[in-house]
């Protein structure tokens, strides 16, 4: 046995007892002493006593913080766990452990060197660094944790002074060099003012993170160990995102092979949280791999985006405003303003009334009847002028009073929010079509460009009847006449341009995709184009609200998930055809028949009988309908017989041209002599 080693046995005896006897460690087992080329150890906390004479050596212990902390926490129970609130304690209780320790081990060292010294302890935390000098070492295993006794001797004397000076002098360069770094991180994560934060596996946060994190995640200032699923839990809105969230970690942690933005980071569920005090929470989650490339830790970046997300909001909300404005002057340009006044005002009385019959609901059902037609008048007028937006308004009013109805319901104010909201809609398409009849009458140079005045070519009209007839029909008047209808004609489906986006808002809130397709190629008389309008409107809502399957139902059927909606036109003998054309479900003939048994139109026993397009001709009947889709019993079957009744009313005619199940087509025939007089 070495001299060095026989020493270092008896430095780790003496360290075992003494620590048993100081702190009430307990050594559970120990390694044998060895002797090796110089120091080496992966401890950060060095406690050492130099002693010098006819030769020079040192007694050094080497421990985590972790195994300090822990045997500061048995012998000293009001200790904090953080290792910088207890430096001083550890500094202090393992230098009186190691000079106790020392002042019996080195009696065994004066026998042999005389005039021996030791110097006061030092604590070093840090990487130590030692000359190439022999070592003994040796190592207790505790019930805190290893604790390491190293013992060099330098028998050449002046080179291990030299030796140790540079060493100590190079180790408390790079203890300044770590301690600047620290600092300089710690200023960072000061001033930042995102939450940034390192947890692991089992989502406890690691010491170290931002000071904007406590803000962002309510964090108590007591609270010295959190754990983010315990935050998560007292944050969230809606607990159940953690049910996907907590598998996700352990995937995250254990599939390191994976392509992390590819495969794992699109399967968290928590990416934006939404809290129950308001606040919107962004997470971005960042993998920290180790030497084994594996995930040891997860870097998160918090972030509260709640301001953000109320002004995305705001400016959604001023872009679709502005849209529905530009919308509905494009509107109003094209109507008299003079009868749209009136409308609008007859809607208001129906809003006062609808507030009144409100109250009525929970005392008979029959009140909501009421509603639902009051209602109806609204998007019926809507419809006559293209107002979409008051359609769409009055028919979610509508829906909200279907639903009162449908129900044992308490509180039938629940639709005075919206009655509020159409009403401030009918004052602002109000005030809009005041300004754009001023700006009209302020500003006449500028009309000529916008808006012909029909009232005046009327009147022109009548005047150039009266004078062909005393001028027997000449060329001139003839070609006079002729430019004059001209300027009544207009394209018809510029007036749907407008209602196309009130159709595609009104196919998403049934949870469809339509594509409208129109002829733009089609001038027409704008009076009977006044009359076309509402009951070609009537046919697009059926196809929207019957006729086109939502997007899954249409994918299992083999079909794209958008469904097409055509209108176009062709000339033919004496008639202008409109044809609408969708590729929906189409008509179910023999649910047809039934419907039309049940509401007695026809009977069961002369029903097979009827050939198919008598059967499809009872579409047009009032209480009708034939729509083989999920909302069948929803549907009234009113839209389709107003369509055909109005038609009847200016000489046009309209039929159903099906096949079974692959869609509807409508053609309307409008005499094109009706566009003459």
């Amino acid at each position: 046995m070495s001299y060095i080693v026989e020493h270092g046995e008896r430095f780790l005896e003496s360290t075992r007892e003494i620590l048993q006897d100081m702190f009430g460690v307990v050594c559970r087992s120990q390694e044998a002493v060895v002797e090796e080329r110089t120091l080496t150890t992966d401890k950060r906390i060095f406690v050492a006593i130099l002693f010098t004479g006819t030769i020079q050596g040192e007694y050094i212990l080497a421990l985590d913080e972790s195994t300090a902390i822990n045997v500061l926490s048995d012998g000293y129970p009001q200790a904090d766990r953080a290792m910088d609130a207890n430096i001083e304690e550890v500094a202090d209780a393992f230098s009186e452990a190691l000079n106790v320790i020392v002042g019996e081990t080195i009696q065994h060292l004066n026998k042999d060197y005389k005039r021996l010294t030791f110097a006061s302890p030092r604590v070093l935390v840090g990487q130590g660094i030692y000359p190439l000098i022999p070592t003994a070492r040796g190592v207790l295993n505790t019930n805190h944790g290893s604790i390491e006794c190293h013992f060099y001797l330098n028998l050449m004397k002046l080179n291990l002074t030299v030796s140790y000076h540079d060493a100590l002098e190079n180790y408390r360069q790079a203890q300044q060099r770590a301690e600047e770094t620290r600092e300089t991180i710690a200023k960072i994560m000061n001033t930042i003012g995102t939450g940034i934060f390192m947890v692991d596996e089992d989502l406890n946060l690691r010491p170290g993170y931002s000071a904007a994190t406590r803000t962002i995640l309510d964090l108590s200032v007591t609270d010295t160990n959190p754990n983010l699923q315990e935050i998560f839990k007292s944050l969230a809105e809606n607990a159940s995102v953690l049910a996907g969230f907590i598998p996700w970690v352990k995937l995250a942690f254990k599939n390191s092979r994976l392509d992390w933005h590819k495969d794992v980071l699109p399967l968290c569920s928590i990416k934006e949280l939404q809290t129950r005090n308001g606040k919107t929470l962004y997470f971005n989650w960042i993998p920290i791999y180790n030497r084994d490339n594996r995930i040891h830790e997860l870097m998160v970046i918090a972030e509260d985006i709640t301001d953000r997300r109320a002004l995305e909001k705001t400016r959604e909300e001023m872009v679709e405003r502005q849209e529905q404005n530009l919308e509905l002057v494009s509107v109003l340009m094209n109507l008299e303003s003079d009868e749209v006044i009136t409308f609008l005002n007859e809607t208001k009385q129906i809003i006062a009334t609808t507030r009144k019959l409100a109250q009525l609901v929970k005392e008979d059902k029959i009140y909501g009847q009421m509603l639902e037609r009051q209602m109806q008048r609204i998007k019926g007028g809507a419809s006559q002028y293209n107002l979409g937006q008051l359609g769409a308004a009055a028919e979610a009013i509508e829906g909200e009073i279907g639903r009162l109805d449908g129900q044992d319901h308490d509180n039938p104010a629940d639709i005075e929010g919206e009655l509020e909201g159409l009403n401030q809609l009918v004052q602002h398409i109000e005030q809009m079509s005041g300004r754009i009849n001023e700006g009209m009458n302020g500003f006449p140079h500028l009309i000529d460009g916008v808006k012909v005045p029909f009232d005046k070519i009327e009147n022109l009209d009548l005047e150039i009847d009266r004078f062909s007839t005393k001028v027997s029909e000449g060329e001139d008047v003839l070609r006079l006449k002729t430019a004059v209808r001209h300027l009544r004609e207009i394209d018809l489906f510029e007036h749907f341009s407008s209602v196309k986006g009130m159709l595609e808002r009104m196919a998403e809130r049934f949870g469809k995709r339509i594509l409208f397709s129109f002829d733009n190629d089609l001038t027409i008389d704008v009076s009977l184009a006044r009359q076309l309008i509402d009951p070609i409107l009537q046919i697009l809502r059926n196809a929207v609200e019957h006729g086109i399957e939502t997007a899954d139902v249409r994918e299992r059927k083999g079909k794209n998930a958008i469904g097409i909606v055509t209108v176009s036109q062709t000339v033919q003998d004496e008639y202008l055809l409109i044809s609408i054309e969708d590729d929906g479900a189409g008509i179910d003939t023999e649910r047809l028949r039934e419907n039309a048994i049940a509401s007695g139109l026809i009977d069961r026993d002369n029903s097979n009988e009827l050939s198919r397009s008598h059967l499809l001709g009872l579409i047009f009947k009032p209480g009708v309908t034939g729509l083989c889709t999920d909302i069948l019993d929803k549907g009234r079957g009113l839209g389709l017989a107003s369509a055909k009744q109005q038609l009847a009313e200016i000489g046009c005619e309209v039929q159903l041209v099906n096949e079974d199940r692959f869609g509807c087509k409508f053609e309307i025939a409008v005499p094109i002599n009706s566009q003459q007089g």
